[in-house]
């Protein structure tokens, strides 16, 4: 496993050793408790909150171990975490920029009746499908 190469397409951090793969978890987990100590929780409060014991919380802080999907989603529900960056350390994607034409057409859409929403966002998912089958 030691020369094993492990590859991210999202970020396209390179893993290319065991000690590769437990610093990540390690940055991770500092993120996790920068997130907690942000919040002003203690190590006991946000275990509570987060259904976990202290002894799990400190072992994600740590980066011993990495938390599970519901711990991920818990976060998010909790506190309404990124948890792109969260998990990978890579900054948060940039917004898309809204122009006034864009404003303008969301607003036309919005006050659609609700069968005339549904017509339009099929075309756009037919036509997104279309897109994606052509790359």
């Amino acid at each position: 496993m030691g020369n094993e190469k492990h590859t991210s397409k999202v970020n396209e951090n390179d893993l290319s050793s065991v000690s590769d793969i437990a610093q990540a978890r390690s940055d991770r987990g500092a993120r996790i408790k920068s997130l907690r100590e942000s919040l002003k929780l203690t190590v006991v409060d946000f275990a509570a909150l987060m259904q976990v014991t202290k002894q799990t919380q400190l072992k994600y802080e740590k980066g011993a171990t990495a938390p599970d999907a519901d711990y991920l989603a818990e976060l998010y529900f909790q506190f309404a975490v990124d948890l792109g960056p969260l998990i990978t350390g890579a900054p948060r994607a940039k917004p898309m920029k809204v122009t006034a034409d864009v404003e303008e057409m969301l607003r036309r859409y919005e006050t659609l009746p609700a069968a005339a929403r549904r017509t339009v966002d099929e075309v756009l998912s037919f036509a997104w499908q279309a897109q994606q089958s052509k790359r």
